[in-house]
């Protein structure tokens, strides 16, 4: 099946042969590969090894609708009904990511990872202005069965998901909590701030070259309020594993880079500090609904801090206690504070460390 993929990825560019130079980082979803043409040129080759799942129907059109800002551009898509899913990218090469600098260690350190922030946090922004007011087309493009906003079906399915965890481990609950949800919500439902967004933004998916920060990984692309990307420099990086906090003067310079180039330089509407707070506080508890049960299922040394990420208990206790003091509706803040609480009297505090290059 992999000779397959890259076989159809040379088809695609019309290559009559096509060599295979290493594999890539990836997931279990995905298989991926910089290959050489028999122009001698390079791309990278990505294969979806499960099309049911969408991820490449959500990549290949948010790429096209990047069309190259804060993005790689695409050259090639093909369907599962023409063989292997498969898209081709151009090959940005391997000058490292966020990730990268967040987790390295030195005097200079703290400066090289403020700088792959605010990169990261432009290339966001760069990425929101080029797509403000496509929502629809990325809809067409992304076809039926998939939601163009992805995040707020998770928002509207995570009550059912904590009231059974709760329910099952005897933590705090309140019926009010589910229309809090739905009130939170509410504000980010807006299309008028709608944007592309990556879907998962996290440190190790992008590249930072010397022109800019490319963003990678667009399996769960989707159209949404900006806010929900800003957030991630607040939660921080809610749906990732290199989640540790960064300083808030370096925290405070990415957001100001991002909405410079979300909004193009002009103002940042007046609402939006509220549509930030509110988009923190629904990062915080869908993550906990995520990282919940692990946390409360598995034993102590498979929820410990490590070398290179943080722990489920303190993902879960310190977004808990971020939820507990964002301003929001408060049977949410409630709730998290009650619950934040309870999970400290049995697992103890758990503190977010600062990323490795700010220790």
């Amino acid at each position: 099946m992999h000779d397959d993929a890259l076989l159809t990825a040379a088809a695609l560019l019309g290559s009559p042969a096509i060599e295979a130079l290493a594999v890539l980082p990836g997931s279990d979803r995905n298989r991926v590969w910089r290959a050489r043409l028999a122009d001698d040129r390079t791309v990278v080759v990505k294969h979806y090894r499960d099309p049911s799942l969408g991820t490449w129907r959500r990549e290949s059109a948010a790429l096209r609708l990047a069309d190259g800002e804060g993005a790689p551009r695409i050259l090639a898509v093909s369907y599962p009904s023409d063989g292997p899913a498969v898209t081709v990218l151009e090959d940005l090469g391997d000058p490292g990511s966020l990730a990268d600098l967040l987790l390295a260690r030195g005097a200079d350190a703290p400066r090289r990872a403020g700088e792959g922030l605010v990169a990261w946090a432009t290339a966001i922004g760069r990425l929101h202005h080029r797509t403000h007011g496509r929502g629809e087309e990325f809809a067409t493009a992304l076809g039926p069965g998939l939601r163009a906003d992805a995040v707020a079906e998770e928002v509207e399915e995570a009550p059912t998901g904590l009231a059974a965890l709760v329910a099952a481990h005897d933590l705090p609950w309140s019926d009010a909590v589910p229309a809090a949800f739905a009130e939170a919500l509410a504000p980010l439902t807006d299309p008028a701030d709608a944007v592309l967004s990556p879907g998962d933004a996290c440190p190790d998916n992008n590249l930072l070259a010397e022109d800019g920060a490319r963003l990678l990984d667009f399996e769960y692309a989707q159209v949404r309020h900006r806010a929900w990307d800003a957030a991630y420099l607040r939660v921080p990086w809610p749906s990732c594993w290199c989640a540790w906090q960064v300083p808030a003067d370096h925290a405070h310079r990415a957001l100001a880079s991002m909405l410079e180039a979300s909004y193009g330089g002009g103002p940042v509407p007046t609402s939006f500090a509220a549509d930030l707070d509110a988009a923190t506080l629904l990062w915080c508890l869908v993550s906990v609904r995520w990282f919940l049960p692990g946390a409360l299922e598995e034993p102590a040394a498979r929820n410990a801090d490590e070398d290179r990420r943080p722990g489920r208990w303190t993902m879960v206790i310190t977004r808990l206690e971020l939820a507990a003091r964002t301003p929001g509706p408060e049977p949410l803040r409630r709730w998290a504070a009650e619950t934040a609480a309870q999970l400290v009297r049995r697992w103890g505090e758990h503190a977010l460390r600062p990323a490795p290059a700010y220790r």
